[in-house]
């Protein structure tokens, strides 16, 4: 499925949207404990990431409302995809916020940027189960993404909007889904046994995204030379650019971090998903001592400045050093081998 919109999307010259296509499993443990199965076939959601900003995430959020409306017009059972265990006890939410999901990676190279989750009955003896309808589906919701100019213009002028949006000055490196309300809402589900919708009470339903850390924006971020060539090609592969210059080229201060480990088991408290970065920033004094070193240097101005601090950002709670292959460039002492770049006066 994500092949076939990537080649619609091509011949389409739609550049400036992205479905990334998955499927999802209706039929978790909760739900079967309970004799239900989650109730749609089709989900979908939008890019969500804070550094995105309010103005685009709402206009994701309206292409998943007029989608909804589109499908449902056409008899499908079709609504925003949540993530979560079976109701009231379980928490469910909106997709995750992280840059590390690819719903967000793709929207921080301009883009309105979009996940469709097919739903699969995974303890079924019949792999076909919903197959056709599941495939019907999907076809309409390209049809959706195709079929109106005018949205596709809104959405080809929010992406160039993107492209000039200037960074805050405090990148949010740390932020999940809450609820700050006191209304109770419902979430549908199908009784397994007689094909009945129900409507569940839904009091840990999390649809507010809550900010919990906020860093102020660096300059930019450099990293030494020689510790840089898995991140150069990183940085070509993700279309970041650099320029290679000494210590006393760089246009500020050098505020290094430190990781204390990386936490990969799920926080069950606060429903936390694994690979969290524990990063340490205070104090840090610089291990290089009298500074002859050169840097490649990662400027935050113009079209990457998005994308280079939403993937790059030390401090981000999930970023970078969750991938081993990354964190084999980390010595013994941890410091961390990308170093904010800061203005002294901040």
């Amino acid at each position: 499925m994500t092949l076939c919109f990537s080649i619609l999307s091509w011949n389409f010259n739609l550049r400036y949207v992205a479905l990334d296509c998955h499927e999802y499993t209706r039929d978790t443990r909760s739900y079967r404990e309970k004799g239900m199965v989650k109730w749609p076939i089709l989900g979908i959601d939008c890019a969500n990431h804070p550094l995105l900003g309010e103005e685009y995430y709402q206009e994701g959020v309206k292409w998943c409302n007029d989608a909804i409306q589109f499908m449902t017009n056409r008899g499908y059972q079709f609504n925003r995809y949540l993530v979560g265990g079976a109701l009231p006890d379980w928490e469910q939410r909106y997709s995750t916020l992280e840059a590390t999901d690819a719903r967000n990676s793709l929207a921080a190279n301009h883009c309105l940027s979009f996940v469709a989750e097919s739903s699969i009955i995974r303890h079924s003896k019949d792999v076909t189960v919903e197959l056709e309808e599941r495939i019907d589906s999907f076809l309409s919701l390209f049809e959706f993404f195709l079929n109106d100019v005018n949205r596709l213009k809104r959405a080809s002028d929010y992406t160039d909007k993107l492209k000039k949006q200037p960074l805050p000055a405090n990148l949010p490196v740390n932020f999940f889904w809450g609820s700050t309300g006191d209304q109770i809402q419902q979430v549908p589900a199908i009784i397994t046994a007689t094909g009945e919708r129900v409507e569940n009470n839904a009091p840990n339903l999390m649809t507010e995204r809550i900010i919990k850390e906020r860093v102020v924006t660096p300059l930019g971020y450099a990293i030494p030379v020689s510790e840089s060539a898995i991140y150069q090609e990183w940085a070509k592969h993700n279309g970041i650019t650099f320029d290679i210059r000494p210590a006393s080229e760089l246009p500020g201060d050098l505020e290094f971090s430190r990781l204390e480990g990386v936490e990969q088991k799920r926080d069950k408290i606060y429903n936390r998903e694994g690979k969290r970065q524990i990063v340490i920033f205070d104090h840090i004094e610089s291990p290089l001592g009298q500074d002859t070193t050169n840097y490649i240097y990662f400027h935050l101005k113009g079209p990457q400045s998005l994308r280079s601090a939403m993937m790059m950002e030390p401090r981000n709670l999930y970023g970078l050093f969750s991938s081993k292959p990354l964190r084999k460039t980390i010595p013994d002492s941890g410091i961390l081998p990308i170093i904010r770049v800061v203005d002294p006066e901040l």
